[in-house]
């Protein structure tokens, strides 16, 4: 999303993906972003969290909610072009506080316990 203004552009991010709460991309990536025709994916805290409990859960990785980030893209349908491809997710970090993990792990209650 940041790819579209074509330029830096100062944000105040709060996610639990620390990783990525970075307040401005630098110049250069922006460039080679735009030059490769990168795709960029917003996600939200929710399906940031879906992936890291997938990789947690399925995989057996303990990734930092930054490095599920393109995971979670993937899993929401936010990536076009991939339906009958292989697609390759980078998986990166485990530098996660453990409450945050403890509170993304923890299971979800449906609507029909409460």
């Amino acid at each position: 999303m940041l790819l579209t203004a074509g330029e830096s552009v100062r944000v105040t991010p709060r996610s639990i993906a620390d990783g990525l709460n970075a307040p401005f991309a630098g110049a250069l990536p922006i460039r080679l972003g735009l030059e490769l025709g990168i795709e960029s994916a917003l996600v939200t805290e929710e399906e940031i969290g879906a992936g890291f409990r997938f990789l947690y859960e399925r995989a057996k990785l303990a990734a930092e909610p930054a490095g599920a980030a393109g995971l979670a893209a993937l899993l929401a349908g936010k990536v076009s072009g991939v339906e009958g491809s292989t697609v390759v997710a980078v998986v990166s970090g485990g530098n996660v506080d453990p409450e945050i993990a403890s509170g993304i792990l923890k299971p979800v209650q449906r609507q029909a316990d409460s």
